[in-house]
């Protein structure tokens, strides 16, 4: 088994998975949330309006940070219309949470990245 800095260690004929945080205690705690979004079955769909009231956010804000890759992108719901799930919206908050308050940096681009990939048989 390899182990880079920035990477989680895996087998060597495994995929390289980039580490969420350098911090090991805030990696378990993310992995851990991570596991939990991925197992609600039944979510709720939120629309703008109302995931900028859940985060205190402007709606430029989200739109920027979806554009920057930081924030989860939004799904059709309609011909006009998108929404975000609020299990993964709450996760984003959770993780925001975490990383402050243990000071410690969260690479918010892999944590999207990895809560948003399509989910593997059985979750």
């Amino acid at each position: 088994m390899e182990r880079n800095r920035n990477y989680q260690r895996r087998p060597a004929d495994g995929p390289v998975i980039p580490l969420i945080s350098t911090n090991p205690d805030l990696c378990i705690e993310l992995e851990e949330l991570l596991r939990r979004v991925r197992s609600i079955t039944n979510d709720r769909v939120l629309r703008l309006p109302q995931v900028a009231a859940k985060t205190g956010r402007a709606p430029a804000t989200i739109w920027k940070d979806v554009a920057d890759l930081i924030w989860p992108a939004p799904f059709r719901i309609g011909e006009r219309a998108v929404g975000w799930l609020q299990s993964e919206i709450d996760a984003i908050i959770e993780a925001r949470v975490f990383a402050s308050r243990s000071a410690q940096p969260l690479d918010m681009r892999v944590f999207v990245a990895r809560l948003t990939a399509p989910k593997r048989g059985g979750g």
